[in-house]
C-alpha cells in the first residue's frame, strides 16, 4: 500500500491465488526477451529521439516510411535508425528530448505534472516490535500482521510481510533444524514517502534485525494525482502523420497506476506500431506494382 497524501490510497495486495517464481517474477521478462532475441541495453540512457520525415513525393504517390534516430549518452556522436518507436518511460523523468515531432508540437506545451516519491525499505527481521504499536501481548510470529498507516504525518505508509519462495541460504540439502532457524526471520516491506531513519527502523523492528539486511529502494512510483484533471497529457500516438509509427505508454498511468495498466498501455502501443508498419508496407508494395 502506498499513500499519495491526497486522499488516494493504493493497495498492491495480490489475490489469494497469485503465484511467484523461485527466481523472482522478473524472470518472466527475462525469458520473454530471450525468446524474442531482443537486443537489450541496460544502463544506456537515451538522450534524443529525432523523427526523420519521409522524403517528399510527387502528387499521387504514397509517402515512404518514417524513421527514428536514437542517440544515447554513451555515444552521443553516433545514432541508430529504427522503423518504429515505443517510449516506455515518463519523459519528464527520463529527460529524453523529442525532436521534429509535428504531431506533438502543433498541440503546444504539455503539463504532465510530477511523479510521487515512494521509498520501499526491505528489512529482514524476526518480527515487527509490538511495543511500537502498544501491543504488549505481542504478535503471532506464524501470522505476522499487515499494518496500514492512515495519517499523512505518519513516518511510514504500510508494513507488509513478504513470503519468499525460499529463505536466504536455503537449499534442498538444508536440515530441518536449519530450516526452523531460517523461518524465524521474515522479510518486511515498509512503504514510506521519505527514507526511513535508522532510529525509526530500530523502533519498528527492535534490535533483532541488526546484522540482517536492510535494503531501501527509492523511486518515483506513480503520478501525483492532485489536480490531474487540469493537466495536458501527451497522447498515446505521438506520430499521427502518414508513415509514422511511434507510441508513448506512460500517459495511461494518469488514469490509474498499476502493472495491469502498464500492460494495457503496452498492448495499445504495440497495436499502433504493428498497424502502422503493416499499412506502410502494404502501400509500398502497391507502389511497386
Amino acid at each position: 500500500m502506498y499513500n499519495n497524501n491526497n486522499n488516494i490510497i493504493h493497495l498492491p495486495y495480490p489475490a489469494v491465488t497469485s503465484r511467484r517464481l523461485l527466481e523472482g517474477n522478473g524472470a518472466i521478462c527475462d525469458r520473454l526477451l530471450s525468446h524474442a532475441k531482443a537486443d537489450v541495453r541496460l544502463s544506456t540512457p537515451v538522450t534524443t529521439i529525432t523523427r526523420i520525415a519521409s522524403p517528399s513525393t510527387s502528387a499521387g504517390e504514397q509517402p515512404m516510411m518514417t524513421k527514428y534516430s536514437i542517440k544515447t549518452g554513451e555515444r552521443e556522436e553516433e545514432e541508430e535508425i529504427y522503423d518504429g518507436l515505443i517510449v516506455a518511460a515518463p519523459l519528464q523523468l527520463a529527460k529524453i528530448q523529442l525532436i521534429n515531432f509535428p504531431s506533438l508540437e502543433e498541440q503546444g506545451d504539455y503539463d504532465e505534472g510530477h511523479y510521487h516519491r515512494t521509498v520501499a525499505t526491505f528489512v529482514t527481521s524476526n518480527m515487527v516490535d509490538p511495543t511500537f504499536f502498544q501491543q504488549h501481548d505481542g504478535f503471532d510470529p506464524k501470522n505476522p500482521p499487515d499494518i496500514l498507516a492512515i495519517k499523512p504525518g505518519d513516518q511510514f505508509s504500510s508494513i507488509d510481510t513478504q513470503d519468499p519462495a525460499s529463505y536466504p541460504g536455503s537449499s534442498s540439502t538444508t536440515s530441518s533444524k536449519e530450516e526452523e532457524q531460517e523461518e524465524e526471520f521474515h522479510v518486511h516491506k515498509v512503504f514510506s514517502n521519505m527514507p526511513l531513519e535508522d532510529d525509526t527502523i530500530n523502533r519498528l523492528f527492535g534490535k533483532d534485525h541488526h546484522g540482517r539486511q536492510v535494503h531501501p529502494v527509492d523511486w518515483r512510483a506513480y503520478p501525483e494525482y492532485s489536480g490531474f484533471e487540469n493537466r495536458r497529457i501527451r497522447p498515446l500516438n505521438i506520430d499521427t502523420l502518414p508513415g509514422g509509427a511511434a507510441a508513448y505508454i506512460s500517459p495511461i498511468e494518469w488514469a490509474a497506476s498499476a502493472m495491469e495498466m502498464s500492460c494495457i498501455g503496452a498492448n495499445n502501443a504495440a497495436n499502433i506500431i504493428a498497424q502502422s508498419l503493416q499499412k506502410m508496407k502494404h502501400q509500398e508494395k502497391q507502389c511497386e506494382l
